[in-house]
């Protein structure tokens, strides 16, 4: 869900192969190497509330990044 609390599920519907998290700063606060997955699961509960963003790198070599919110 989006804000998270404690934790946060990624589903993937194209072939991803890294998932990278950024705090407001542009900190890596968490970086994923993902291999034959179509979902991995993020504990959040340490994170201070406040907008991150997550970047995707797809199999491809496409990346997207999207918005998450974590609200403790």
């Amino acid at each position: 869900p989006n804000p998270a609390d404690a934790t946060v599920k990624l589903e993937f519907c194209t072939p991803t192969k890294a998932v990278t998290l950024f705090n407001s700063t542009g900190q890596i606060v968490f970086n994923g190497i993902i291999t034959n997955q179509t979902s991995i699961l993020i504990n959040t509960s340490s994170m201070l509330s406040g907008i991150y963003f997550i970047r995707f790198d797809t199999a491809n070599g496409d990346s997207f990044t999207r918005k998450l919110v974590v609200l403790h």
